[in-house]
């Protein structure tokens, strides 16, 4: 397989996954009821 194509599919799984991650974050953020301090 070439090396670069490894890289790419590794570099956009992380970023998807960080992705996916920072909308869960978001979305726990908005479901509690919060008050800015």
């Amino acid at each position: 397989a070439d090396p670069c194509v490894l890289v790419d599919w590794l570099l956009s799984k992380q970023w998807h996954d960080l992705d996916t991650l920072h909308q869960s974050l978001w979305q726990g953020l908005f479901a509690q009821p919060h008050k800015a301090a």
